[in-house]
């Protein structure tokens, strides 16, 4: 029998996602890139690139007007 590499807590999480997933609520992605961060949308919607300058809030504040179904600000 192969070793679990997830601990349990990580497994539930995981199910929880994608329950919430399959809403289709909208949940922040943020993945690095070489110099900046990359934000999208759990429903596919590109936020865009910050620059690491950027404060977190900002990030934020872009993706909740985003959710919410107003414009914000791309690419800062």
């Amino acid at each position: 029998m192969p070793n679990k590499l997830i601990s349990p807590e990580v497994e539930k999480f995981a199910q929880e996602l994608e329950s919430i997933l399959q809403t289709g609520r909208h949940l922040l992605v943020i993945g690095e890139g070489d110099c900046e961060s990359i934000v999208m949308c759990s429903c596919g919607v590109d936020i865009g690139v910050y620059r690491p300058d950027v404060a977190a809030d900002l990030i934020v504040n872009d993706w909740q007007r985003h959710s919410m179904g107003l414009p914000w600000a791309q690419s800062r």
